[in-house]
């Protein structure tokens, strides 16, 4: 199975943004947002951008 940002956008569930979204962010909610795109050119990539819903709680609090 190819990698969620290697796929087709309109090949991939809400379910399966959510699912990955929660496994790399370790949040217990789902994202509020998500753009899944391609760039091609000199360079060329292909990304999946999650909004969360909420910001994190130490957002900013400083220090390494």
């Amino acid at each position: 199975m190819k990698p969620i940002w290697m796929r087709k956008p309109d090949d991939i569930t809400q379910d399966e943004y959510a699912a990955f979204y929660k496994s790399i962010s370790n949040d217990w909610e789902e994202h509020a947002a998500v753009k899944h795109f391609s760039v091609e050119g000199q360079l060329e990539f292909r990304a999946v951008l999650f909004c969360p819903k909420r910001a994190p709680f130490d957002m900013f609090e400083g220090g390494a």
